[in-house]
């Protein structure tokens, strides 16, 4: 995918392992899409309104202090400024609950976090894949 408006990928996690992990596992499975990290729900909106980042898919973590993700999934269905990205829920959490809850509220895809060696490569590599095969919301709203 190329470079342009609406094809960065917005990771919202407050763990700095995680997306260190991420981070460096993206780079090794050729992921070149720009990725902005946000902290916690507070700095996802402030770069999805603020900054106008046009993100292409969002990696959200629930578990997160200031504003979690559900918050931030409830924000995000009722303001359309906060863009049509394709959400993928990353988390600890395997309850029935969260999972139906993330779904009713609009996300592509529920990975709960593991913590055996090659996770984060494997989480990448189903991130590669879903960014070459989905047809995924740009800037303006039209696909790619």
């Amino acid at each position: 995918m190329a470079d342009g408006p609406g094809t960065h990928i917005l990771l919202v996690d407050d763990d700095e392992i995680d997306v260190i992990a991420l981070t460096r596992a993206f780079a090794e499975v050729g992921i070149d899409v720009p990725l902005i990290i946000a902290r916690d729900g507070e700095e996802a909106l402030g770069a999805l309104l603020e900054r106008g980042l046009d993100a292409v898919l969002m990696l959200l973590d629930l578990n997160m202090p200031r504003m979690g993700g559900f918050e931030l999934l409830e924000r995000r269905a009722s303001d359309p400024r906060l863009g049509a990205a394709a959400v993928l829920v990353m988390t600890t959490s395997s309850r029935r609950q969260d999972i139906e809850r993330a779904h009713a509220l609009g996300i592509v895809g529920y990975v709960v976090k593991a913590t055996r060696p090659g996770f984060s490569r494997d989480f990448a590599e189903l991130v590669r894949r879903y960014l070459a095969l989905a047809s995924l919301p740009r800037a303006g709203g039209r696909t790619r």
